[in-house]
C-alpha cells in the first residue's frame, strides 16, 4: 500500500516533525485551508519584517533549515486561518508553533503585545 511508504523511520522528535511538515505541503491549494493571500510572498514579507527569526525562541530561520530541514512558519496570532495580514501574522519555528497550539488566549496576547511594541503598532487586530 503506497501510505505505508510514507511513514518515516523515526530516530528523533525532529524527523517525525519534518515529515508532518512535508505531508501537510502536498495539499493542494484547493484543499489548503488558508486564503489565497497566505501565500509564499505574503510569507517571506513577515518573515523578512520578524529578521528571519522565530519570535518566541528567537531560532533564526538558518538553523531552523539545517536542524529541521525545513524553513521557518508564519502563524496566525489569532488562530483564524483567514485572518491574513501582517498585523495577525508572524515567524515561528516548528516547536514553537506546535507549543503555542495550547494556551491559545495566552499566546494571543502575548504576540499581539510583542507586536504592537516591537514594531511600534498602534493597533494590533483584537479579533
Amino acid at each position: 500500500m503506497k501510505m505505508l511508504n510514507l511513514i518515516p523511520k523515526v530516530t528523533q522528535k525532529r524527523d517525525v516533525i519534518s515529515w508532518i511538515l512535508r505531508l501537510s505541503k502536498q495539499l493542494t491549494r484547493d484543499e489548503s485551508p488558508y486564503p489565497p493571500e497566505f501565500n509564499d510572498e505574503f510569507k517571506l514579507a513577515v518573515k523578512k519584517r520578524d529578521g528571519f527569526k522565530c519570535l518566541k525562541c528567537g531560532m533564526t530561520e538558518e538553523d531552523h533549515i539545517k536542524i529541521y530541514g525545513i524553513r521557518e512558519a508564519v502563524h496566525h496570532i489569532d488562530y483564524k486561518k483567514e485572518n491574513t495580514c501582517f498585523e495577525n501574522c508572524c515567524t515561528l519555528c516548528i516547536k514553537c508553533n506546535l507549543e503555542v497550539n495550547s494556551n491559545r488566549y495566552y499566546w494571543k496576547n502575548f504576540f499581539q503585545s510583542l507586536l504592537s511594541e516591537r514594531y511600534n503598532l498602534n493597533e494590533v487586530l483584537a479579533k
